[in-house]
């Protein structure tokens, strides 16, 4: 099947699959779904006994697979648990690997064969450090016996120890005045929702401070205009981008931060990408954008031999019609045969053509990544990257 016949059968699976979930979303609330039953862990948990290689009664068989370590103080540092098992078959059993999900859980198992009728054990261990309140960490265990992995599982809950002042607020910006971070991203920005978050502020001096924060731009500030000495405050950062502003795309400002009258070189960075409100657009009808390239590879191009162009495909897999709200990331040197305010009608697509002129393009490796915000509730932003190498050959 062609690269075309492909995208049109994508784009249709895609403007499809939204009519099979909108069917299907009343029967998953009634179907009625067998809840697999838990133990109340104290200690060791459940599953005892189970065997890799189950079926032919051989393999290592663990006596159990999970473990709760309950409630942990994170100044008790690493724990331990080991998870036993034995090989009831009739060959050696070697452990090919013990992979755990995160760099907080280490699992040692042993290097060599488990002979028949032998045990043995995988010691698994959790750092709390930096970790508090629940975790469960899973470690796939895979044996040379092949099939199906184990998967072992650890549990808890951590307590955290007591944080020093600059570990709490370890941003410092003068003047005995630190905070608890200098940046913040809204991630999406819906026009007309109310979008509000706060950064701690903690005056460690022996005087009270006069505070004043400006900048900002489409994000305004609350916060105590006096903090007294040894005082803890908030500096909220408010966002709302009314329904009717032509304002799309990343918004990045710098917040001043000033100081009994002085300018701190400290600097509050905030974020934030305004997209569409979804609340305004029906999910089951809306546009949906689907492109049928996300990387865009130009190779190696001379620095003087002239332009060189590729095209990608932009469709609209919805119901209503595709708008492109903003393009960012477009370097110098780049040009796209689409721009902000142009439209795809439902069902239909648009042939892109991504032009580079490498004489206005740096030597050596480029990479663009091109941002499209649309009007699709469901995924407003899409990517593609633009790559070229540009030398004098």
């Amino acid at each position: 099947m062609s690269e075309k016949c492909n995208f049109v059968f994508d784009m249709l699976f895609v403007r499809n699959i939204r009519y099979l979930f909108a069917a299907l979303l009343p029967v998953l609330f009634i179907i009625p779904i067998k809840a697999v039953q838990r133990h109340d862990y104290n200690g060791i948990a459940s599953c005892e006994g189970f065997s890799v290689g189950e079926d032919d009664g051989g393999g290592l068989r663990f006596v159990e697979t999970e473990y709760d370590f309950g409630t942990l103080r994170e100044e008790r540092g690493v724990v331990t648990h080991s998870f036993s098992f034995s090989n009831g078959g009739s060959v050696p059993v070697s452990i090919v690997s013990a992979s755990t999900t995160c760099g907080c859980t280490v699992a040692s198992y042993p290097r060599g064969p488990v002979m028949p009728s032998e045990s043995s054990s995988i010691e698994v261990s959790f750092d709390p450090k930096e970790r508090p309140g629940r975790f469960e960490k899973v470690v796939t265990v895979t044996t040379s016996e092949g099939g199906a992995a184990v998967r072992l599982r650890i549990r808890g809950n951590v307590i955290p120890r007591e944080r020093t002042t600059e570990e709490s607020y370890p941003f410092y910006i003068g003047d005995g005045l630190r905070l608890e971070s200098n940046f913040h991203s809204f991630s999406y920005i819906m026009r007309g929702r109310d979008m509000r978050t706060s950064i701690g502020i903690v005056n460690t001096s022996d005087k009270a401070r006069n505070l004043r924060i400006t900048g900002g731009g489409i994000y305004r500030t609350e916060y105590p205009s006096v903090l007294g000495a040894g005082e803890r405050g908030k500096i909220y950062i408010v966002c709302n981008v009314a329904r009717s502003s032509d304002i799309y795309g990343t918004v990045t400002e710098s917040l001043h931060i000033d100081i009994d009258g002085r300018r701190s070189d400290a600097e509050i960075t905030i974020t934030g990408i305004v997209v569409d409100n979804s609340d305004d657009i029906d999910e089951i009808s809306a546009p949906s954008a689907v492109l049928n390239k996300n990387i865009i590879k130009f190779g190696g191009v001379k620095r003087d031999g002239g332009v060189h162009r590729a095209t990608f495909e932009i469709a609209n897999a919805g119901e209503t019609t595709l708008y492109v709200r903003a393009i960012e990331g477009v370097a110098s040197g780049t040009t796209l045969s689409i721009g902000r305010g142009e439209s795809i009608a439902a069902g239909q697509s648009r042939e892109v053509t991504v032009t580079i002129d490498p004489s206005k393009m740096r030597y050596g490796p480029n990479t663009e990544r091109i941002r499209f915000i649309f009007n699709d509730p469901l995924r407003p932003m899409r990517e593609v990257k633009v790559t070229a190498v540009v030398s004098d050959f």
